[in-house]
């Protein structure tokens, strides 16, 4: 039997650690003992190993408490950390559900400015590019013919009398235009 632990034997010593040195000094004291007193030294040696089993028991109780205390500490300051962060979610959340808000309303007045958009757009096409292209095509359009027309006679024609063969004549018109301005 092998004993590690500090116990009291005798009131002169303190504390005596039970090891194998001490455990062979015991074994040679108990040769020396009348014969006897060997039983009730034997009880006590047992006792003795009893107890250091139980002391060694409570010694690993008393370290596993521990650890079970820093670990409780630990997860205490894990949940602390978890809360915080599920609250820094949350506002998270709530911000985004805030901004998604935000964006369906801006998005139904990009929807909204982008109808009205087409239909000023049409109503300019109609009422303005439409009546400008009418007008070149119609007016204008006559006015180039007509012009062009002129420009063909007037290069065809030749003299107000006759001229004579071989001999090449040119009349030149200079025509004036009243323009009309608002005054």
């Amino acid at each position: 039997m092998l004993f590690c632990c500090n116990i009291t034997i005798f009131p002169i010593f303190k504390s005596f650690e039970l090891n194998f040195n001490n455990l062979t000094v015991l074994n040679g004291l108990m040769v020396k003992l009348p014969a006897e007193n060997q039983p009730s030294i034997k009880t006590a040696l047992a006792q003795l190993d009893s107890y250091n089993k139980f002391y060694q028991g409570l010694q690993s109780y008393t370290d596993g408490v521990a650890q079970l205390k820093e670990g409780a500490k630990s997860a205490v300051d894990g949940s602390k950390q978890l809360s915080e962060g599920l609250s820094s979610l949350s506002d998270g959340s709530n911000t985004l559900v805030q901004a998604s808000s935000q964006l369906k309303t801006a998005s139904n007045q990009l929807a909204q400015g982008s109808d009205a958009l087409v239909d000023g757009l049409t109503l300019f096409k109609s009422k303005g590019l439409d009546k400008i292209s009418s007008v070149l095509n119609d007016t204008v359009k006559k006015d180039v013919d007509t012009t062009q027309e002129l420009v063909d006679l007037a290069n065809d024609y030749k003299t107000f009398a006759d001229s004579k063969d071989g001999v090449e004549a040119k009349t030149k018109f200079i025509m004036i235009i009243d323009s009309k301005s608002k005054k």
